[in-house]
């Protein structure tokens, strides 16, 4: 970590993202322009990673690039130490771009192009298989390429009880009952195991899931070794909370408590253990900005941008749409305007109004309908929020946006999609 990075990490204030985007709107007003935008306030990701470090010391975080990838979080994780996790090709080359080595990366997808595969294989980045079909497409092309790879075999997470709505058993994970088959066909291929890894879902509701699967982990760890291979690494992947706080401290005395009973007596031979976080590293990092375009009754508006503009989690992820707490902003002081919306409550901005059995799914007495400005007639946000004054003109902000949504963006109908701006460290 550099001086600069160091010194920014000691200045992060809170206020300075609600002061840049008052600013912002003054200036889009002035301008003429109710465009929508997004605002990216990099020192809510350096409070993040702080954040790891304190409640995880022995596990390194390669941040999962496809949270939120644009060059300014790569080069700030990157000076902070973070490691990277790579789904595809592009995201590898965006990660090499920013001076990453490539000891700091993972190629985390199961499934891979061979084209992208030789790629990875070039500059020896550990990839990751589920399935013996995989292991033999990474040695056939391995052995064309003259190199040896190496493989972290990916297994299900046991879930139990406790399945989250974006949980990924049924497109990845191996079964502990394929292990003799996995085995043979890394020996036939010529591919090194290395290692295990897995990923309970995101977002997970129970620390509980990682306990349970870190027993299995250990399962195959010590399955995997009696077939001789050598193991280091273990990749607990990611899930991990994004609203951070309390939560998040929580979980990771947890996930520590879980991961020195199952992996405690070979953690203190020197394995590695990595992990996966996006979602927690990124989330409360970016506020999408957007201007109410029209009005279609006292409960129902048209904001400049919607689902198609970063806001897609409003159909995907409900729960955390809810929990951003949108709020108005008020022109007016910072103390009066902008920083009311983050009161609990949002008394004088957007409150979660939200109850079951709304009337059409948008609304009963109290309910506010958002509309984004697409002729798609799912174009809708927050179903059921609720605000005493919104109307034509006004500025919307939602934040802890920084997850998939602008990552999310398409210009569907020809709307030109937001641009995303920067909070000065």
């Amino acid at each position: 970590m550099d001086l600069e990075t160091k010194e920014s990490m000691k200045h992060c204030d809170g206020n300075a993202t609600d002061e840049f985007i008052k600013t912002e709107v003054q200036k889009s007003i002035a301008a003429g322009s109710s465009d929508s935008f997004w605002v990216t306030d990099l020192s809510r990701v350096i409070e993040r990673y702080q954040q790891w470090q304190e409640c995880f010391p022995t596990i390194r975080p390669f941040y999962a690039v496809k949270a939120q990838n644009n060059a300014p979080i790569r080069m700030l994780l990157k000076s902070l130490g973070s490691g990277f996790d790579c789904a595809s090709l592009n995201e590898i080359r965006d990660v090499i771009s920013s001076g990453v080595n490539p000891e700091d990366i993972i190629y985390a997808h199961p499934y891979k192009q061979v084209s992208h595969l030789k790629e990875a294989l070039k500059l020896g980045l550990i990839s990751v298989c589920d399935v013996p079909s995989e292991i033999f497409k990474v040695g056939k092309t391995a052995e064309e390429l003259g190199v040896r790879p190496r493989v972290l075999i990916r297994i299900i997470p046991v879930l139990g009880e406790t399945v989250d709505k974006f949980h990924m058993n049924a497109k990845f994970g191996a079964q502990y009952e394929t292990v003799g088959e996995i085995s043979k066909a890394a020996k036939e291929a010529r591919v090194d195991i290395v290692g295990v890894s897995f990923h309970v879902g995101s977002p997970c509701h129970s620390s509980k899931v990682y306990g349970d699967t870190l027993i299995m982990a250990r399962r195959w760890w010590d399955a995997l070794e009696e077939e001789g291979f050598s193991l280091s690494v273990l990749d607990i992947g990611g899930g991990f909370p994004g609203e951070g706080g309390e939560l998040f401290k929580q979980y990771s005395r947890d996930i520590n408590l879980f991961l020195q009973k199952s992996f405690g007596d070979i953690i203190m031979e020197g394995i590695r253990v990595i992990a996966e976080p996006g979602r927690f590293m990124v989330t409360s990092s970016q506020t999408l900005v957007t201007s109410v375009i029209a009005s279609k009754g006292p409960r129902s508006f048209v904001l400049s941008t919607g689902v198609y503009g970063g806001l897609s989690n409003t159909i995907f992820e409900p729960d955390q749409a809810r929990a951003c707490k949108p709020y108005k902003i008020n022109l007016g002081s910072i103390d009066e305007g902008v920083k009311q919306g983050h009161e609990n409550g949002h008394v004088n901005g957007l409150r979660n109004g939200h109850t079951n059995g709304h009337e059409n799914g948008y609304g009963k007495e109290k309910g506010l309908a958002l509309w984004g400005p697409t002729c798609d007639g799912t174009d809708v946000l927050m179903p059921g929020y609720t605000i005493p004054d919104l109307e034509t003109g006004d500025w919307v902000a939602f934040p802890n946006q920084g997850a998939y949504g602008s990552m999310t963006m398409s210009s569907f109908n020809g709307f030109d999609l937001p641009e995303i701006k920067f909070v000065k460290l």
